[in-house]
């Protein structure tokens, strides 16, 4: 009887604490959250990036994600093939892939160069005729391109391929060690570690929405970020020049990879096409080692790879002479000025390949997604 009683008032006591605990947590947070929005106030994003099982990141599948930068808010929308975007219509379909330029980072959808080309398609080459598929994801290298292709490829089925050249995707690609190249010259794939860190807490109940509305979360998580970068060994991002000696596998692993998504393409019957956004001049010193020399030979590579090839540099610097009026606050990338800019240079070189490239037709016998 008397085992009976004690047991349940140890119940009792544990609920009670559980209770208070909670209130008690409560109450703490709510006091952080008051005093982060005053004193520290945070630009409030989601997490729309997520880890494939070799390593490397793209855009997750489904749902949405809000991005802020100060005062600029975009509400970014995915669809279940990791692209960014609505469900894919009957169109030929245009796998565009490349980094956060491609991407679209900081302007909406219909904004972006890649949203631009597809309503000039629209109203120049008929309604529905291309269907233009976003892939980029901000970071991405050539390495990313490929790992991207060969693993959602299948599944996405394009015909057409559009490739945009970036500031630093040989670099990145060099860094990210996704494929190498072997004393045969040949290009070998392997597995690269993700951040665990990030695969659990992506996965928490809860985390996306507090992300993009508590600013103590959003504070934590870039103290986080900030500590992770500076990390030895993890290279962050952005555009600073790269001194130093030109990395004697740059060469080699550039040539490899793009001959490798060649390869892809002609087995899957897909047409490539490789494009630059034309900021490079702007931005040249920037660049590293690696991608200076190589956007240095792109031209005869691509020819003699028999690689339609659309540099726009010379339109968009003849154009605007400085990017001052076509960045957006964060110093890096386009505006919606800059995105017209380049989807204007870029439409004149891609308008009569794509006339070559598929007929009327291609791809509307595929179900919608």
């Amino acid at each position: 009887m008397w085992a009976v009683v004690s047991d349940l008032g140890w119940r009792k006591t544990i609920v009670y604490a559980s209770v208070a605990l909670v209130m008690v947590g409560s109450v703490v947070f709510a006091i952080g959250e008051v005093a982060t929005r005053i004193l520290l106030p945070q630009d409030l994003s989601g997490s729309w990036q997520v880890y494939s099982e070799r390593g490397y990141y793209s855009s997750k599948a489904g749902g949405g994600s809000r991005h802020q930068y100060r005062d600029r808010v975009v509400h970014y929308r995915f669809n279940d093939l990791h692209l960014r975007g609505g469900q894919v219509g009957p169109g030929a379909r245009v796998l565009v892939l490349g980094d956060s330029f491609t991407f679209g980072w900081l302007v909406n959808e219909e904004d972006s160069y890649v949203g631009i080309l597809a309503a000039n398609a629209d109203r120049e080459l008929g309604k529905d005729r291309y269907e233009f598929l976003n892939g980029a994801s901000g970071g991405w290298g050539t390495s990313d391109y490929l790992a991207f292709l060969e693993d959602l490829g299948p599944v996405i089925r394009p015909d057409i391929l559009l490739v945009f050249l970036g500031f630093d995707d040989i670099q990145r690609s060099l860094n990210s060690r996704l494929y190498t190249v072997d004393d045969d010259g040949e290009l070998v794939a392997h597995d690269v570690a993700s951040s665990r860190l990030k695969v659990l807490v992506n996965a928490l109940p809860g985390y996306q929405f507090l992300l993009e509305h508590s600013h103590l979360v959003q504070l934590v998580r870039n103290v986080g970020v900030r500590s992770i970068i500076s990390t030895p060994g993890v290279r962050a991002e952005g555009l600073k020049k790269t001194e130093g000696p030109l990395d004697p596998r740059a060469f080699p692993l550039a040539r490899a990879l793009f001959r490798r998504i060649k390869a892809w393409c002609g087995e899957h019957g897909v047409r490539l096409l490789v494009a630059t956004y034309g900021f490079h001049r702007w931005y040249g010193e920037s660049l590293s080692q690696a991608d200076r020399a190589f956007y240095d030979q792109t031209e005869e590579f691509f020819a003699k790879e028999g690689i339609p090839f659309g540099d726009v540099v010379d339109e968009v610097s003849a154009a605007a002479p400085s990017y001052e009026g076509f960045i957006t606050a964060d110093g890096v990338h386009p505006n919606e000025a800059g995105h017209r800019l380049i989807a204007e240079a870029v439409w004149r070189w891609l308008e009569p390949e794509l006339l070559q490239s598929a007929p009327v037709g291609v791809g509307s016998s595929r179900p919608t997604r």
